[in-house]
């Protein structure tokens, strides 16, 4: 019987996944990372942290934009807060445009019910003379 995957990973393996592409990171650069406001990974009962794929993600785009484009900690943090701004922004008008469909099917199906009852009443009147 085979171990389920966790949807989480360790500092230990998220190391060990940056390591190929970031030969120098470190623990502790993760924890200093995470203590500037970086990353911020949930923690297990005990404290450990639990990285997800996004975390994992966010840590690599931050230690690709040091390294690549040289760009200081408080200009990374203030990108991946825009970015967090826009994809809010982003999802908000998609929620917005489906309650509105949602609203206008709502509308359409309650035009029809209301069309349907004046038909028969018409019909009915119309019948009766």
């Amino acid at each position: 019987m085979a171990v389920p995957a966790r949807a989480y990973l360790s500092i230990g393996e998220v190391l060990n996944r940056l390591r190929g592409d970031f030969a120098d990171i470190t623990i502790s650069k993760i924890r200093f990372l995470e203590s500037e406001g970086l990353i911020e990974p949930q923690r297990t009962p005990s404290g450990y942290r639990k990285f997800t794929s996004s975390d994992l993600e966010r840590l690599r785009y931050v230690l690709l934009a040091q390294r690549d484009q040289y760009l200081p900690l408080k200009v990374i943090k203030e990108n991946l807060d825009a970015m967090i701004v826009a994809c809010s922004q982003q999802l908000l008008v998609e929620c917005l445009h489906h309650v509105q469909l949602l609203d206008l099917q709502q509308l359409m199906a309650r035009w029809h019910q209301v069309h349907l009852v004046k038909s028969a009443k018409c019909a009915y009147l119309v019948r009766s003379y």
